[in-house]
């Protein structure tokens, strides 16, 4: 069997759907630097231009020539969607906010539903297009879990899910999302977990940051506080973590710099201007740890008709590109044909 050459130095396409502040798109181009690639063009698509206007500047700054924003409203407008490729990640996180938590008031049931059909255009695009290097993240509320697993049945070699902790991936703060991805790409990720965390600690100090206080809590007084050497709370949209003293008294809310040290993001990354749009846009983010994750799986696992990331390094010579095998399908049947 001939397997193409997956080319590593031909331009890999990232469309960030929903991408906000660029969380996914900031892990996954770790992965791709980890993976020794560089030819990367980025797509990032939201509906609203605050953080859509940060997410462009901040994938600049890491060299990517080529980046491209898009402000549509997916399920409105009409979009592009990019053909299925062997040099394609596309990743989709819709708005989490029919299903958290943390809202300040109920959902109303026409916000959840809009919310459900989200998710259901989304897995519907992807079974469709055939896209393989997919992945969608949300809350796990009971009606999400339960709509994915309507196509994890329907659907088992396309879609896969699990509820996952970036804590698990060396996220310093807790978030854990339903992660639906195609079956290959799930298995090789929950075989890829990692004790060594990094504590909010840590990433206060990377990101030379003086910590408030040694503890810390949600914005609920009856919170009970943890030391800044353990696991972060989740970090919310809607309101900051807080300082405070081992009694709970506070010491003052967390600033968006310190909620994007514990949600992953990394120094250089630049934070939309205002607390309260810093602060949103931190909140809705992606891990850039799990992404990083993720897209590492991405990489690593092989599809038919296509090799991995490392076979196509190691044993290039063994493998022929598509346009190849195409070309000699031609030629052979171009021979049938005149004898």
């Amino acid at each position: 069997m001939v397997w193409y050459k997956m080319e590593t130095d031909a331009t890999w396409t990232i469309f960030d759907v929903y991408c906000g502040l660029g969380g996914f798109t900031s892990g996954a181009l770790q992965a791709f630097n980890d993976n020794g690639i560089s030819n990367i063009r980025v797509i990032g698509l939201d509906s609203d231009k605050t953080p859509l206007a940060a997410f462009k500047l901040n994938v600049a700054a890491t060299g990517v020539a080529d980046v491209q924003t898009i402000c549509k409203i997916v399920g409105t407008d009409t979009i592009e969607w990019p053909e299925e490729t062997d040099r394609l990640i596309i990743h989709f996180s819709p708005c989490c906010q029919p299903f958290s938590k943390a809202r300040s008031s109920p959902p109303t049931l026409g916000d959840v539903d809009n919310g459900l059909n989200q998710i259901t255009l989304i897995l519907d695009l992807v079974v469709s297009m055939g896209y393989k290097r997919w992945s969608l993240e949300e809350v796990s509320n009971p009606r999400v879990v339960a709509l994915v697993q309507d196509y994890a049945t329907k659907y088992p070699s396309v879609v896969a899910f699990e509820v996952i902790d970036a804590v698990s991936y060396g996220c310093p703060s807790e978030r854990r999302r339903l992660i639906a991805t195609h079956p290959k790409v799930l298995e090789d990720l929950k075989s890829n977990t990692t004790t060594a965390f990094r504590p909010p600690k840590r990433a206060f100090e990377e990101y030379g940051i003086e910590p408030a206080s040694e503890f810390y809590r949600n914005g609920n007084t009856s919170c009970v506080p943890r030391p800044i050497s353990r696991p972060g709370f989740t970090v919310t949209a809607s309101h900051p973590l807080v300082f405070c003293h081992r009694d709970r008294s506070l010491v003052r809310c967390m600033r968006p710099s310190e909620s994007a040290a514990l949600v992953g993001f990394c120094k250089k990354w630049t934070l939309p201007s205002g607390v309260g749009a810093a602060q949103r846009s931190v909140g809705n983010a992606v891990s850039p740890m799990l992404s990083r994750a993720i897209v590492g799986s991405e990489l690593r696992v092989r599809f038919p008709g296509q090799a991995t990331i490392a076979e196509a390094k190691s044993n290039g010579d063994e493998f022929v590109s598509r346009a190849e095998v195409e070309a000699m399908i031609a030629s052979a049947i171009a021979a049938y044909r005149k004898n």
